[in-house]
């Protein structure tokens, strides 16, 4: 009140504090908010999510969501704009049930994607594995993608969704 640099030097703290305080607050608040949105199939057995997507397309032992980039060379000493396209690997992908699904496998694949089902049947059915190694199918805007990770028990452990340009599909 007096305007000595005591109190200049105490109200600055004080300011300080309350804006850091209110920065926690609200840090936290949005913290606990994220966490509420978590997507309440976590924990559940995987056959709850039935009724939001349908039956799984396939099975896998693993998925990968990654980018890939344009696979076309540009001329030595130009520069170009390159952008990343969303890939779904797929490793050791079968049928989610019946006789030839795999037991181990603990990622379920869920779409409504015409194209993307039609290729996990062809995996499935065994009409690719005469191409070996890795199979890929471009996709022209994709519907969404639901990977779907359990454990043993069959409760979902973790959701991720992609919307996928490509599909690729790896032996194990």
């Amino acid at each position: 009140m007096d305007g000595s640099p005591r109190f200049s030097a105490w109200a600055t703290g004080l300011a300080t504090f309350l804006v850091i305080a209110a920065i926690a607050w609200w840090a936290t608040r949005s913290g606990a908010v994220a966490a509420e949105s978590v997507d309440p199939a976590i924990g559940r057995n995987w056959t709850t999510l039935q009724a939001r997507w349908g039956a799984p397309a396939c099975s896998a032992a693993n998925a990968r969501l990654q980018s890939r980039e344009s696979t076309a060379q540009r001329p030595k000493g130009k520069s170009g704009l390159v952008i990343p396209h969303a890939e779904l690997l797929l490793v050791g992908a079968t049928p989610p049930w019946g006789p030839d699904s795999v037991a181990s496998n603990r990622v379920l694949i869920f779409t409504g994607d015409e194209d993307v089902r039609d290729f996990t049947d062809r995996i499935a059915s065994g009409e690719l594995d005469a191409a070996g190694g890795e199979t890929r199918i471009a996709i022209d805007r994709s519907a969404p993608v639901h990977v779907v990770e359990i454990d043993v028990q069959g409760r979902v452990l973790s959701i991720r969704d992609i919307r996928p340009v490509f599909v690729t599909h790896v032996t194990r």
